[in-house]
């Protein structure tokens, strides 16, 4: 090599070590200004950066001393400051870098902590969303249970709810005379009569087992008011799950006892219109056949058959007034005549009505109200009910036997029927014609009595007692 190769060389080495001194120079001077100028830069930090600066600096002044060529004992030096600062930078790096790892993981670790606390919120707030609506949920079921209270509050339907083992979990309304919290978490057979119980337990068991509506009527026989027999009809249905697993069932139970006896009562009725009715045609027969006998002419008999068959009309609205009870006979005497009171003109005739409250029983209205409609009839006809005739009184009495007996069923009703005046001719029209016998023959065999009459032919007024049985009426 020649020596200007060699001189060349050493020129671009020394170019090198000052490219390198300036650069290494300059990286130590930032990191030191770096560390120094940045009071918030973390104190971790602080002081690793300015040893690395250091020993940059280091370095960068060994380049500089090796590119102008110092003598051997500044090199020397320098050689040792070299490798101090190598060894502080080295050093520092390491403290930097492991520096830095720690960094790393506790950046890794926050990112992670950050993500579960996100998490964390999201669950919470999740939760409160579901607490919120459970809440929700729970104030609908408890609004609806409130609703279903109050809907069958005032009804006769009872709700409740069995296992799959039959006992009960909750009852809605319970009936009258059972006990709801006794029956919790028992089974029908703990309860009910082992009949009763029987058939409501083999229903269950067949709705379970077919999944399908089982409806049956249960008579549960209670030792209250004589025994009553009490009437349910049972509707049972399968309760499942949404994932169609058996939960239990579902039973509503409708109690049919007022409608039973509603049912038992119309058809009591009716048999009784119906007999109420017979005996009606039966008496119309008599009455037609009667006055066939006395009365051939059918322009006479027509309007005499009216005037019986008004009669009991009447009798009829009677006792529709007084809900097929006991009628007063005041009420009836009063029904008996307004018919002919309404038809005397201009005068308003007097009639006295006087005695005790007095009841007539059903089954004698019709056959006492034909009686006083002959008496009615009569005195319309010979005038009696007229004003200038005078007053027509009527009066009634309870009469005690002779022997005094205070039975009741020995006791008798009075009633006296008194006419002030009338004309004379109708008189023996009533005595022999179809009014008098037909009242004579209602009070000895209708109603237990018996009936005198006795005519005044002077007056010519009726005077007239009648009699009847304490079975036919009621104080």
């Amino acid at each position: 090599m020649t020596p200007q190769e060699i001189n060349d060389m050493a020129t671009a080495q020394d170019v090198a070590h000052i490219t390198v001194g300036l650069m290494t120079g300059f990286a130590a001077a930032l990191l030191i200004a770096f560390a120094l100028l940045r009071p918030n830069f973390g104190n971790q930090l602080k002081l690793p950066l300015i040893f690395l600066g250091v020993g940059l600096a280091t370095i960068s002044a060994f380049d500089f001393a090796l590119a102008f060529g110092a003598d051997g004992s500044i090199s020397w030096l320098a050689n040792i400051a070299a490798v101090l600062g190598a060894a502080l930078a080295a050093g520092a790096s390491g403290v930097l870098a492991h520096t830095a790892f720690q960094s790393h993981l506790l950046s890794t670790l926050h990112h992670r902590v950050e993500a579960h606390r996100r998490t964390l919120d999201r669950l919470r707030r999740s939760r409160g969303e579901l607490e919120r609506r459970v809440k929700e949920r729970t104030q609908e079921v408890h609004e609806h249970e409130k609703r279903l209270r109050i809907a069958l509050r005032d009804s006769n339907i009872t709700v409740s709810m069995q296992d799959p083992d039959l006992r009960y979990v909750w009852m809605r309304n319970a009936p009258d005379g059972f006990n709801a919290p006794d029956i919790i978490g028992k089974r029908d057979e703990d309860f009910l009569p082992a009949d009763v119980a029987r058939l409501s337990t083999d229903a269950k068991k067949r709705a379970m087992e077919t999944g399908e509506d089982v409806t049956i009527e249960l008579c549960i026989e209670t030792e209250v008011e004589g025994g009553q027999t009490r009437y349910f009809d049972l509707t049972t249905e399968p309760y499942y799950n949404d994932a169609g697993e058996l939960r239990g069932l579902l039973s509503v139970g409708v109690e049919t006892t007022e409608k039973r006896q509603r049912e038992e009562l119309l058809k009591e009725t009716l048999r009784e219109v119906s007999h109420r009715t017979k005996n009606q045609l039966a008496i119309m027969i008599s009455i037609a056949r009667r006055l066939a006998e006395n009365k051939p002419d059918t322009a006479v008999f027509l309007p005499a058959f009216e005037a019986r068959l008004r009669a009991l009309s009447i009798c009829q609205d009677v006792l529709v007034e007084h809900d097929w009870n006991v009628a007063p006979l005041k009420r009836l005497i009063e029904a008996q005549l307004e018919p002919y009171v309404s038809k005397v003109a201009r005068n308003n005739p007097t009639i006295l009505l006087n005695g005790p409250d007095i009841g007539i029983m059903p089954n004698s209205v019709q056959n006492l109200g034909l009686v006083l409609h002959e008496f009615a009839l009569n005195s319309y006809e010979t005038g009696a009910l007229e004003a200038s005739a005078g007053p027509l009184e009527i009066s009634w009495e309870t009469i005690v036997p002779d022997d005094g007996s205070s039975k009741a069923d020995t006791r008798h009703l009075a009633i006296m029927w008194k006419e002030a005046s009338a004309k004379a001719a109708p008189a023996d029209r009533f005595r022999r014609g179809f009014g008098l016998p037909m009242a004579e023959r209602l009070a000895a065999s209708a109603l237990g009595g018996s009936l005198k009459v006795e005519i005044d032919e002077q007056k010519p007024g009726i005077t007239a007692r009648l009699e009847i049985s304490q079975s036919s009426f009621a104080a």
